[in-house]
């Protein structure tokens, strides 16, 4: 275990120090902040053009008083309560509100595609609130009857029609298929660039009397499993590195008012698109990470030297290029369930592009997920202890041939 720590500490903190790393962790970060601010000054130079709108109709003396206190969000120019129904039909205006009194109390009826903006309602209701007490205390000669007139409220009643309720619907559908497109990409880019790290760090020592040496006062399993866990590690490092820059990001941006209204309004959408991620998704790319990391090491002791480790890992390469082309194919829901999907999901690599889509698209549930997620570890287990076996004739194998050649050869060299 000692021999272990020391080989997996010496390659983290190598790759951890290096420039390519630094260069790995700061780009996708300044390119997301670059894409940030970009949208946040196309948003907010957009933003009076999607003010929240509606209409007020009845009473002029309640309506002139509301329009003085919000009048960004009360549309002035609609008069009746028809012309109010019609521009709702046509999208024109978020809602209208009528405002009416009977029998010595205020009624209010709001009608839209979505509920009354709170700052609205608050105002509105002030404002009759305070026209309802008047009417009371007019009416009252300070009787028992008349003590109880003074408590009469308005009323109001709002009626929402069922656009809302497939707002949300259309927000999780969203939601749904942008975690899915994420997942696809981070499986894809990062399973290449960290297959290709690990596949250069095991060429390196190709063709070097450095092997030699370590295998004669280090087990290759020993070897081979620091060297493949300081590249896991990595990855993890990174990973968390992300995610603690995403909630102090997340938490930063919802102390301006801008942002907290979009994070408001886009709940539900942001809410499930976090939860499809930090799911059991989120194990099923770290598993892929782990078995193109342990492939790629496989096709980087296979080179003959460090410059032959790009041509040995094209195998590998193809082989995610074709996963990661395929997987559009299922992003649909109406595809999640084909033969080919159900099938691949249970394929180890295949499995981390595959199962989440389905999981997503609930094509199969959490019990499917996790017998997949275990035949994936059961992989990984299996194809590191059998190659730890091998790695050192493969690493001290220089032979020179096809992909296929250059295993049989080190093979025969048993």
């Amino acid at each position: 275990m000692h021999k272990f720590n020391i080989v997996f500490m010496r390659n983290y903190l190598l790759h951890l120090k290096s420039k390519s790393f630094i260069a790995l962790l700061v780009t996708p970060i300044v390119s997301v902040l670059i894409s940030a601010g970009i949208g946040g000054l196309v948003a907010s130079s957009t933003s009076n053009f999607d003010n929240y709108q509606v209409a007020v109709v009845g009473d002029s003396n309640v309506k002139s008083e509301l329009v003085s206190k919000d009048k960004d969000s009360i549309d002035t120019s609609i008069k009746s309560e028809s012309t109010a129904k019609k521009e709702l039909k046509k999208d024109n205006i978020d809602g209208y509100i009528k405002v009416s009194k009977e029998n010595n109390q205020y009624k209010i009826n709001f009608v839209g595609s979505s509920s009354l903006d709170s700052d609205v309602k608050t105002d509105l209701l002030a404002i009759v609130n305070q026209k309802q007490a008047d009417i009371n205390v007019k009416t009252s000669n300070v009787t028992s009857e008349q003590y109880k007139q003074l408590s009469v409220k308005p009323s109001f009643k709002s009626s929402v029609t069922d656009k809302e309720k497939k707002q949300k619907s259309d927000q999780t559908s969203n939601a749904n298929t942008a975690s899915i497109y994420v997942l696809i990409f981070i499986s894809y880019f990062f399973t290449l660039i960290y297959a290709s790290i690990m596949s250069t760090t095991i060429a390196k020592e190709k063709g070097t009397k450095i092997s030699e040496v370590i295998f004669s006062s280090v087990s290759p399993s020993t070897y081979f499993s620091g060297k493949v866990g300081a590249v896991i590690a990595l990855m993890a490092t990174q990973m968390v590195i992300y995610s603690g820059a995403g909630v102090l990001a997340y938490f930063i941006l919802n102390m301006y008012p801008f942002f907290n209204s979009i994070f408001t309004s886009q709940h539900v959408l942001i809410s499930t698109f976090v939860g499809n991620i930090f799911s059991i998704n989120l194990l099923f790319i770290l598993v892929g990470f782990v078995i193109s990391i342990v492939l790629a090491a496989i096709c980087g002791s296979l080179s003959a030297n460090v410059e032959g480790a790009a041509k040995s890992s094209q195998p590998l390469v193809f082989l995610i290029l074709f996963i990661f082309v395929l997987s559009f194919n299922f992003v649909n829901g109406g595809f999640s369930d084909s033969i080919f999907s159900q099938v691949g999901s249970y394929i180890p690599l295949f499995s981390s592009f595959l199962m989440p889509i389905r999981l997503i698209n609930h094509a199969a549930n959490l019990f499917e997920g996790i017998i997949s997620l275990l035949i994936a570890i059961a992989f990984i287990a299996f194809v590191t202890y059998k190659f730890s076996n091998v790695y050192k004739l493969f690493m001290l194998n220089s032979e020179e041939g096809s992909f296929f050649k250059r295993i049989k050869s080190a093979l025969n060299n048993k």
